[in-house]
């Protein structure tokens, strides 16, 4: 039986097609006139996480570091949704931090190759920002806000560092693999044939095999530069990782989410302990609102605003 070729519009698991490149973010900060208020680098081996800050007045405020998504993630987000709602936190006397992902925007480390990136060191690199953070005698508390792929990397890095809560905006509260076979069963056209063969390579990455033979239609879901990123990944429980932590949990997920489900959130809410769920009819996985969870333009949407509901859950979460 000859088999149907993929049309993989979901996923910003691995790459984000939809991002917005570089340059055209930097063009249409400039043209909103935002601006990030200061450059918040952190220096490491062979390289460097660019960081910036968006500070509001006052000697001590609190500060959320953004943690992206999978993919080239810029300190921007996707349609400036980062940037935006940094600027909304400063008006509310909220400090915000965001960073470039590794190898994407001016985060430069000598060498590196995509086959090198791994869950563990997404965590490595949040937490040297952290670290940093909790130096800056300019904030009274710190809080993570994780964005799909990163409101796991929060939980992680949250394990083994002293902070003040997190908030988790569209993330996963199932494996990975689920997620993914959840995503590609979207698709009609994806026969039960195809999904098993999916389901088959992840459940050999999960386990620390190498997978040789990828079918065509797979090969750029599942190439081989992405295979260490994958092992990593797989075998992690969004759910296990929020039920050990011991901090304030704010739950955000939008109800026109195309890539992360209502029963994700409600996953996480069920297991932390001290949680807030809040479910935004209307907002997308780029944190923008949509009128049909199908219309994927908004990730190239720069002009439209965040979901101003979500800037006031954190506000009050940040404050309480």
């Amino acid at each position: 039986m000859k088999k149907l070729s993929i049309i993989f519009i979901l996923i910003a698991l691995l790459v984000v097609s939809c991002a917005p490149k570089e340059a055209e973010v930097k063009e249409e900060v400039k043209k909103k006139e935002m601006v990030w208020d200061e450059d918040y680098s952190v220096m490491k081996e062979n390289g460097v996480i660019s960081a910036s800050l968006m500070m509001p007045k006052g000697d001590k405020v609190p500060v959320v570091l953004i943690i992206g998504g999978s993919g080239p993630m810029t300190k921007a987000g996707i349609a400036n949704g980062f940037i935006l709602l940094a600027d909304a936190l400063k008006r509310e006397g909220i400090a915000t931090i965001s960073y470039d992902k590794v190898a994407v925007g001016d985060s430069i480390v000598t060498d590196f190759k995509e086959s090198d990136a791994t869950i563990e060191y997404y965590v490595q690199d949040a937490k040297l920002v952290v670290d940093k953070i909790k130096k800056d005698k300019r904030f009274s508390k710190v809080y993570i806000a994780g964005h799909s792929q990163g409101s796991l990397v929060a939980a992680l890095v949250a394990k083994n560092t002293d902070i003040d809560g997190i908030i988790s905006l569209a993330g996963p509260g199932r494996k990975i693999g689920d997620v993914i076979i959840e995503q590609l069963k979207r698709n009609p056209y994806n026969t039960e044939e195809i999904l098993s063969e999916g389901k088959a390579i992840m459940d050999k990455l999960e386990k620390g095999e190498n997978v040789k033979e990828i079918p065509e239609y797979y090969k750029y879901l599942f190439k081989e530069s992405v295979h260490n990123l994958m092992r990593s990944w797989l075998p992690l429980s969004p759910a296990d990782e929020y039920a050990s932590l011991n901090i304030p949990v704010l739950i955000i997920q939008g109800g026109n989410d195309i890539q992360i489900s209502l029963e994700d959130a409600k996953i996480l809410d069920k297991v932390a302990k001290d949680s807030k769920l809040v479910i935004l009819d209307k907002m997308s996985h780029v944190l923008k609102d949509v009128e049909n969870e199908n219309d994927i333009s908004i990730y190239k949407d720069n002009e439209a605003p965040i979901n101003t509901e979500m800037v006031k859950e954190i506000v009050q979460f940040v404050n309480r």
